[in-house]
């Protein structure tokens, strides 16, 4: 590029030759006469560790994987296991469900609530399902993940309430119902009062 004339510059070139690189997520361009191209480019964000058997790779939200890691145990980062899926290379986007889908919502979680975010030791998906496991082994079952910000307030409110005790958990789930704070909608669980009251 260095030596282009802005105006044969190309937007596909650029857009080419940045999305190249593996940690890339974003690129715009504008050309500033009379002798500047301006390049916004956005970096992918980390999520997780996929893991398959002893094998490690730094996974973004999008599921494109970023490096090989030779040692995982130096990240914090929630892991993502895969049984099925081939070995990927850096800058594949991820293909299978198993490990595109579970990449996908830590980048949702981390968006909606970075501090639930750090509490997630692992995340799974299955048949449409997600599941959450956290750092003390606490499973957070979010179905569908269809209202995910309202599901990790409710979560953490829960969680808070009851420090982790798994019969405290399920009582305080009962009382909810009870008291007709969360509410069956079909498929799916609503709150019916503000967060705020639980």
């Amino acid at each position: 590029i260095d030596g282009t004339s802005l105006v044969s510059l190309d937007a596909a070139t650029i857009d080419r030759r940045m999305r190249a690189l593996p940690d890339v997520s974003l690129v715009a361009y504008d050309r500033a006469f009379p002798h500047t191209a301006k390049i916004v480019v956005s970096a992918e964000r980390p999520v997780a560790v996929l893991r398959k058997g002893a094998q490690a790779w730094l996974v973004t939200e999008r599921g494109r994987v970023l490096e090989q890691l030779d040692d995982p145990s130096g990240w914090s980062l929630p892991r993502i296991w895969i049984a099925d899926a081939a070995v990927p290379s850096n800058g594949d986007v991820l293909d299978v469900e198993e490990g595109l889908a579970p990449a996908r919502l830590l980048g949702r979680v981390l968006s909606a609530d970075e501090h639930f975010f750090e509490r997630v030791a692992e995340a799974r998906a299955l048949e449409g399902e997600y599941v959450l496991v956290l750092q003390g082994k606490t499973e957070v079952r979010l179905g569908a993940a269809n209202d995910l910000p309202l599901q990790l307030a409710v979560a953490g409110r829960v969680l808070t309430t009851s420090e982790g005790n798994p019969l405290f958990v399920g009582e305080l789930v009962r009382m909810l119902v009870t008291d007709g704070a969360l509410r069956r909608d079909g498929e799916r669980w609503t709150v019916a009062v503000d967060l705020a009251e639980l």
